[in-house]
């Protein structure tokens, strides 16, 4: 049986931290405790699929401060590949070319499109 103990002060801490409330979050990732900066961290959850577990009605957030840390320092790298993404489907979209009378075709993506009917 190994030697070292749970309760031993000289093993490693395996445990997790957690965050249980928008200040604590806010603190962890540098940030003032303010509504704009909860709603920008909210936000980014959301759109980035982040680590905080939203409350339900008048509770709090909840989430490991290491996955929060982790995913916040990543964030940048979500960007680039979003703009990226962007770029790539213009590009693909770019080369137009009339087909008949009404129509458009698009190579990128061996489709076409249709002038809409006017109501």
């Amino acid at each position: 049986m190994d030697e070292t103990s749970i309760n031993d002060p000289s093993a490693p801490c395996c445990c997790k931290i957690y965050l249980w409330n928008w200040s604590e979050i806010l603190a962890a990732l540098g940030l003032r405790n303010r509504a704009q900066n909860r709603r920008r961290v909210r936000d980014a959850n959301m759109r980035f699929h982040g680590p905080i577990i939203p409350p339900k009605k008048g509770g709090q957030p909840k989430v490991c401060k290491e996955r929060l840390l982790a995913w916040w320092n990543a964030l940048e790298e979500q960007f680039h590949e979003r703009e990226q993404t962007q770029l790539n489907k213009e590009a693909t979209l770019a080369p137009r070319f009339q087909y008949g009378k009404n129509a458009t075709v698009l190579p990128g993506i061996a489709g076409h499109v249709k002038k809409r009917r006017q109501a």
